[in-house]
């Protein structure tokens, strides 16, 4: 297993370095590059889940991990943040997230937000055009 860890500033001028982080984490241990695309959308809206809600006050925390054919992605931010219970449904973030990744699990422990995503790696998925 391997595992990354990327602690950034809660600000928005830092969307492209996580993109860019994870995407090149993602292709340098062959994760397919449809996959890497999906799980690259996924963080930036976990990231952006965080930002909506916390603003640019703090950090976040982003971890990695890919598993045999699974890739492991967690958000946590140390803000205050929102209850997950209280966030829509229909927040974009949350339904793309959703759309993006195989499991999305939000937690909240009072001291920020988390987002525990899993992506399965499938390498016979034809990319999208």
């Amino acid at each position: 297993m391997r595992l990354f860890t990327l602690t950034l500033p809660l600000a928005p001028s830092q969307a492209a370095e996580l993109r860019f982080w994870v995407w090149r984490r993602l292709l340098g241990n062959g994760v397919p590059e449809q996959t890497a695309i999906e799980v690259v959308l996924g963080a930036q809206e976990a990231f952006n889940l965080a930002l909506a809600h916390a603003g640019a006050i703090g950090e976040v925390v982003v971890r990695m991990s890919i598993l045999d054919d699974v890739v492991y992605l967690t958000a946590s931010d140390d803000t205050a943040g929102p209850d997950p219970d209280q966030l829509a449904e229909a927040e974009l973030s949350l339904v793309l997230l959703r759309r993006l990744m195989d499991d999305v699990r939000l937690e909240s422990t009072g001291e920020g937000l988390t987002v525990r995503m899993v992506k399965r790696i499938d390498a016979a998925r034809p990319a999208v055009a």
